[in-house]
């Protein structure tokens, strides 16, 4: 089975507090796009989206999830790992495309700044 080009098959929200979050199951060998928007508050001076870590006062002042800091990755996490979900975006509104296994994936907040 597959699911026609646009339709959206889940909203999986994710918590900003590091909490893992499940998809429902996706099927094996589909191709599935991952929309992402919004950054949550990860302390009184910096915000974090999908890929990077800002300063809420001066979003130009922000790092790459896997850039800058070595050691350290931010960011949502599918199945554990960071993706790149591409360039800064001010609307903090980022995609991504993986294939499905027949299983659900899992989305997490990173913050290990």
């Amino acid at each position: 089975m597959t699911c026609p080009p646009g339709e959206v098959i889940a909203s999986v929200p994710v918590p900003g507090n590091g909490t893992v979050a499940t998809s429902p199951v996706l099927h094996a060998g589909q191709s599935y796009r991952l929309r992402t928007f919004g950054f949550a508050l990860t302390n009184a001076t910096h915000g974090q989206d999908a890929e990077y870590d800002f300063v809420i006062a001066d979003p130009a002042n922000r790092l790459k999830a896997t850039g800058g800091v070595p050691g350290f990755d931010f960011g949502i996490a599918d199945d554990g790992a960071a993706p790149s979900w591409g360039p800064y975006n001010a609307g903090h509104i980022y995609e991504s495309r993986i294939v499905g296994a027949g299983r659900a994936v899992t989305f997490q907040l990173l913050d290990n700044l």
